[in-house]
């Protein structure tokens, strides 16, 4: 029972490691396209480049929970994806 549950959590962990490489990826041709000036997108911005604005999100939390989630926001994109896909992989990763 319990793999039926870890293997799709690994797949979804495997997912947001490429897609963290991917935006690694996609922030060093826009520092190229900006003649050397690094660009950094934040998560807050990737989110809005999905549609996915979190600013609703956060005016509805309690002040403590939306500095916090700020702070997240703030962060840059692939660095989220990338922790987040790791603790998923490594959690649910093969261990027999």
């Amino acid at each position: 029972m319990v793999k039926v549950v870890a293997v799709p959590l690994r797949i979804v962990g495997m997912l947001l490691l490429a897609h963290a490489l991917m935006l690694v990826g996609a922030d060093e041709i826009s520092t190229i396209e900006n003649g050397g000036i690094r660009t950094i997108r934040s998560l807050d911005a990737i989110l809005t480049l999905y549609r996915a604005d979190p600013k609703p999100l956060l005016m509805g939390l309690p002040e403590s929970a939306a500095s916090a989630l700020t702070v997240v926001m703030s962060l840059p994109g692939w660095l989220v994806l990338a922790v987040m896909g790791a603790v998923l992989a490594y959690a649910f990763r093969d261990r027999g």
